[in-house]
């Protein structure tokens, strides 16, 4: 399987599972049809078939006719037959959008407004099914979970095959990984086992927490002890004892001879104590845990291949009016990304104003529009570095790290005041 049909698989089923979440709650408002995720599976058993045969040199027609055979069987056995036919229509719709699509360019883009939108599709539909069948909050919740695992993976595939980055051996078992389970848990069968491990996990983890919090009460329980003691005797005089901090203990005579002192289990069996123990070494514990995961990610991410070819920079063509008051409402609320991200974003800004000023032509490398920028505006001679760090991000596999981001962004200030 090539790249491309690598990444568009993962569209496929990221798409899949988007369209299959909103019909499962439609028709179960609609009809009244217990929601599961068959439809889902068996939608992608119909787009793998189509587009299989679509490679052997089939015609459209019959790619989806043979493809939705296994849903026919399936339905008709199964459901009504008002509720077949609905469900077989959908799914070759689905099928027939989704093959159309087949020869089109990747575009990240497009791609990311498409699952972007479609969470607030999901969202609304929840918010709908909560309020007339709240029984089935716990599966869409579960098909929530899935898709953004799914459309995570996706996206980030999606923009490395656009900007010519290719994930490592590591990334794409993950990958791998991460959707098998993702699609196995559709399944009730799967999903039980998988609560199962979940449970067993979480068991072993409150283990070794509640050992790991043991040896630390005995090895800090008398130094701790002896402090609240002291504390105790110094200030029972004004105010009554500090045991109410650690659990109802008779407090005893306000004398400091006759007060009843606390011994290393009375402090340590505090619920207040042991509370404050938990939280303490669960949050070390996921620091370590993430602290070792980077390492690994960014061990698998130090390959770095300089090579690259310089493509023409393209620039959308925005229509006058409402549509630029919308951009900069977009550009106000955008969200920061990776540093990759980031400088990918001040690029294009500097193509924009350079476009505005008559600078850049369609046919321009980042290359020649730096030497044209060098040529006509004065005080420019960052753009080197600029275009060198700009294609980098773009074409490099190694991390783009945060200094890069702060380079680019001064430079790119820079650049564009003096062209305006």
């Amino acid at each position: 399987m090539s790249w491309s049909e690598q990444v568009r698989l993962y569209y496929d089923i990221t798409f899949s599972m988007l369209t299959s979440i909103v019909w499962m709650i439609v028709t179960a408002l609609i009809f009244s049809k217990d929601m599961k995720f068959s439809i889902f599976i068996l939608m992608m058993i119909s787009i793998l078939t189509s587009k299989y045969l679509l490679r052997k040199g089939k015609k459209v027609e019959i790619c989806i006719g043979v493809s939705l055979i296994p849903i026919i069987v399936y339905e008709i056995f199964s459901q009504e037959i008002v509720i077949a036919i609905v469900d077989i229509i959908f799914v070759a719709l689905i099928s027939a959008v989704l093959l159309r699509e087949t020869n089109e360019n990747i575009n990240y883009d497009r791609y990311k407004n498409i699952f972007i939108n479609g969470i607030s599709y999901i969202f609304i539909a929840s918010i709908i099914c909560s309020m007339f069948k709240p029984i089935y909050a716990e599966i869409i919740f579960r098909g929530i979970v899935i898709y953004l695992i799914l459309m995570v993976i996706t996206m980030r595939e999606t923009m490395g095959y656009c900007y010519n980055i290719k994930s490592s051996k590591v990334n794409k078992i993950i990958n791998i990984s991460l959707i098998s389970l993702a699609l196995l848990t559709t399944q009730e069968f799967f999903y039980n086992i998988f609560v199962k491990i979940v449970s067993i996990l979480y068991r072993g983890i409150e283990f070794i927490t509640e050992f790991i919090i043991d040896v630390i009460v005995k090895i800090i329980g008398i130094p701790m002890t002896w402090i609240f003691n002291a504390l105790q005797r110094l200030f029972t005089e004004r105010r009554g004892a500090l045991e109410d901090i650690f659990g109802r203990i008779d407090a005893g005579s306000k004398n400091p001879k006759n007060i009843k002192e606390l011994t290393p289990e009375m402090v340590t069996a505090s619920p207040t104590f042991i509370f404050i123990m938990k939280v303490i070494v669960t949050i070390i514990l996921i620091l370590i845990v993430s602290s070792i995961v980077k390492r690994i990610i960014k061990g698998t991410n130090l390959n770095r291949d300089d090579g690259y070819t310089e493509i023409i920079e393209e620039i959308d063509q925005k229509d006058p009016g409402y549509k630029k008051v919308i951009d900069k409402i977009k550009k106000i609320f955008r969200k920061k990304g990776t540093p990759r991200e980031e400088v990918l974003y001040k690029y294009s800004e500097f193509v924009e104003v350079a476009n505005k000023k008559e600078i850049f032509k369609t046919y321009m490398t980042p290359r020649q529009l730096g030497n044209i920028v060098k040529i006509k505006v004065d005080n420019c001679m960052e753009v080197d570095e600029v275009t060198d760090m700009y294609n980098e991000a773009k074409f490099s596999t190694h991390i783009i790290n945060k200094s890069y981001e702060q380079k680019v962004e001064k430079y790119v200030d820079n650049i564009n005041k003096n062209i305006k």
